[in-house]
Order: structure tokens, then sequence, then C-alpha cells
């Protein structure tokens, strides 16, 4: 029988003679494992789900730019230009809604009237996207899906016009009469707006420009750096800050680089909104970092612990069987065999509760499935091996007394 298959055979009788506490010890490596895993999966994946919730509003402004000499305009490729590859931050838009103004009147009321895209397929360089009123998730609305001949009222309005299915609307003597498709609320002055389709006011209006684009868009809380450019204006920065600024999705390098796609357009942050986002993206943080720390020591703890004491308290067999003949060395193979074994076991068990749970969690907690990343999943293997080293040198220790010590 070659040496390998006898180790084999004893690491089989001995996990079969201690098999509770063998069970044990695989039971808590999975768990710790697994519980390691899935709150690393939420904290890295938190902040950038968090502010993809927050983005549900716009939170910044395009205008024209105006001057004493020249007022220029902005159109539908503004909206366009946005999302084309030369924006450096093109990713980061979620939503941007083209808006036409206008003074007008709803069944003998003077009302504000709003032109705007509803919800509209766009594709943009062989891709796809749908951009729209109805796209703000921060803004509650209630009602069917507006076509090209419905109205969406704002809540303030809909309590003026309580009851009617559908309105006739005038704006620079023209009329046209819509359904009321449902009511929006959002909390904000554009609550006292009608919105019809941008093509509608259009043609009412003959005006093809727009007045601005909303737009709602991913940021990262503002840091030293942030605050540095802007109480101070880029030109304070270094080559390498302003590098590192404009690589980093601040409200102000993104207003930034859409400027750059839009030339002839002013970008105005949000300040309200985009403060409000980036106080809960940065305390979500620190609460899920938090987690993170906590349950990464613990974890770490229960699986040497585990260890320790299976060694521990296997460490009067291990005494025997030295007092039978067997050599220190085999002993300790024969135990880093079980250990190493239980670890396998357990990463199995690990890569197999990970992808569930994590998917259990998020759903629960935001609504939709993270991952478990397969950087954690490989670190939840390796994670008890390395601690396994750590157990082993507890047992080298050990074993290094006199026989008859050990039995005691």
């Amino acid at each position: 029988m070659s040496p390998i298959s006898f180790l084999f055979r004893m690491v089989f009788r001995s996990v079969t003679v201690q098999r509770y506490r063998f069970l044990s010890m695989v039971i808590t490596i999975a768990t710790a494992s697994t519980l390691l895993v899935v709150l690393s999966s939420l904290y890295l994946n938190a902040e950038a789900q968090l502010a993809m919730e927050l983005s549900g509003v716009p939170n910044m402004v395009v205008e024209p730019k105006g001057s004493l000499v020249e007022v220029t305009s902005l159109n539908i490729s503004d909206v366009l230009a946005i999302k084309k590859k030369e924006h450096f931050w093109r990713n980061n838009i979620v939503n941007a809604v083209p808006v036409l103004l206008r003074d007008g009147e709803a069944e003998g009321v003077n009302v504000s009237v709003a032109g705007v895209w509803f919800e509209k397929n766009l594709q943009i360089e062989n891709e796809s996207y749908t951009f729209g009123l109805l796209g703000f998730k921060g803004w509650n609305y209630s009602g069917e899906l507006p076509d090209e001949n419905s109205a969406v009222l704002g809540a303030n309005i809909a309590e003026q016009l309580a009851g009617m299915d559908s309105i006739r609307i005038k704006i620079d003597g023209k009329e046209a009469e819509l359904k009321v498709a449902g009511v929006l609320k959002t909390g904000s002055y554009w609550d006292d707006y009608v919105f019809i389709p941008l093509e509608k006011i259009q043609n009412l209006t003959g005006k093809n420009e727009i007045d601005m684009i909303l737009v709602s868009a991913l940021i990262k809380p503002k840091d030293e750096l942030a605050v540095k450019a802007e109480l101070y204006g880029i030109d304070s920065l270094s080559p390498e800050e302003f590098e590192a600024w404009y690589c980093s999705p601040y409200a102000s390098s993104i207003s930034y680089t859409i400027e750059e796609v839009v030339p002839h357009g002013d970008v105005k942050i949000l300040r309200r909104v985009t403060e409000v986002q980036e106080g809960l993206i940065s305390a979500s943080s620190s609460v899920f970092a938090s987690m993170f720390v906590l349950t990464a020591g613990i974890s770490l703890i229960a699986i040497f612990t585990s260890e320790k004491m299976y060694v521990e308290t296997g460490m009067r067999f291990f005494g025997i069987m030295a007092a039978m003949g067997i050599s220190r060395q085999k002993l300790y193979l024969q135990v880093m065999a079980e250990i190493f074994t239980a670890s396998l076991i357990s990463a199995i068990l690990t890569y197999i509760a990970s992808i569930y749970i994590a998917g259990f969690v998020s759903r629960s907690v935001f609504g939709i499935e993270f991952e478990a990343l397969s950087e954690l999943l490989v670190l939840s293997v390796t994670v008890p091996v390395l601690i396994s080293f750590i157990a082993l040198a507890l047992l080298r220790k050990g074993l290094e007394k006199d026989v008859v010590e050990v039995l005691r």
C-alpha cells in the first residue's frame, strides 16, 4: 500500500471516528465563509446600487448658454450627445429628458405646460436606451402609460382639474385635446405643471428647440479634492489632481464633461438633490463598511477557533498514536489532510450557499439580484486554508511535547 493511499485511509477512518467534531468544524467554516462572502458582496455592490436608486430624480439641468451678444439654443441632438462615446461619463448618465416650456390654458385655468418625452426608446451608436419623464423613479407616477395624445398632470394641477378624463390645452392660440393618463407627484415645483408630449407642444408652438434637459447621473460623495475644485476652481488643481478629479464621478466633474460635449449648454447642479444623494451614499457606505469589518473579524475568529478546537481535542488521540510508534511527521500529515479536507468540503458548501444567499439578500434589500463576486468565492476557499496553517502550527508545537505529557 502506497504512503498516500495509507494516509487517506487513515484520514477517512479518523474522520469517521471523530465525525461529530469533524462535521462541526466543516459547518462552522462553511457558515463563517458564507457570511463573509455574502456581506462582502453587499458591501462592494451597495454603494453602486444605492447611487442607482438615488439617481431616480434629476440632479442636473442643462440650459442654453446665454450672453449679452448671443443666446444659444438646445435641441434633441444635445440629448443624444450626452450618451455618445465621446462623453467620458456617458455610462453614469441614467436619464436625460428634453423639456420645452410654455404658458397655456387648460379648461380655462392658466397653467404652465412642459413638453417632454414620457418614455422614448433611442438608438445611439448601436446601443439602445430608454429615456423619459417616467424614468425618474424617485418621482411617483400613478396612471397608465401615456401616448402621443396623452397628458400627465402635476399633483397640484390634478387637484384643480380633479375628475377630468380629458383636457383641452391652449398654447399660443392653438388648441389640442388630450386624454389625462395619470398624475405625477415630484415634491417640487414640477407639481404645478401639465406635461404633454414634446412633439405635440412643438407642433403647437412651431418651435423645434428645447429649453432645458433634465439629467440624472450617478455620482460619488465629495472628498477633499472635489471640495478644492469647487471652492477654488479647477484651475487651482495640479495636472495630477485635475486628472484624478476628471476621472472621478463627482457631480462637478460630470457636469464639466457634459459641457464638453454640449459646449453651448450651461450645466447647473441641483445642490439640494446632490447633497442629499451624497450624504445618503456616504452614510450607507460607512454602515456597510463597519458591518463588513465586524463580520470579517467574527468569521476569521470562528474559523480559527473551530480548527484550533479540532486540533486540541484530538491531542490525546495523537498521543496514543505516537505511543504506538507512529511518527510525529505522519501524525502531522494526517491532521493536515483532515483539516484541508474539511476546508475543501466547506469551500464547496460556501460556493453553493453564497450564490443563493447573496441573491436572496440582495433581492430583499435592494430589489435586484447581486451575484457573489468570483474574487470573493476564491477568497472563501483560500482563507480557511491559510488559517489552517496557524492551527497546524499549534499542532506542531503540541507534538513537540513528550508523549506522556500529551496523554496527561
